[in-house]
């Protein structure tokens, strides 16, 4: 299952964390993966970071994405 969850307002400009979901604590709590997604410029293709804030069964940190706005797609990058 997934699920979005909406990040606080006070979120805006800087990288998100957990802490930042907007009344859904509960969620984040049941939740066995979380994944933020930050972007560092605009352009057409977007320098973005996922951040794997959770992971219950394997590893933390970020993973460097490129957003292709055209084609509205991901592509890998490298970690961080």
């Amino acid at each position: 299952m997934v699920c979005a969850v909406q990040l606080r307002r006070d979120a805006d400009n800087r990288v998100p964390h957990l802490g930042d979901f907007a009344e859904s604590s509960q969620v984040e709590k049941d939740a066995d993966v979380a994944l933020l997604i930050h972007s560092e410029n605009e352009g057409p293709f977007e320098n973005t970071w996922l951040k794997v804030a959770k992971n219950r069964d394997g590893a933390t940190g970020d993973v460097q994405v490129y957003f292709d706005k055209e084609h509205a797609r991901f592509s890998a990058g490298q970690t961080r």
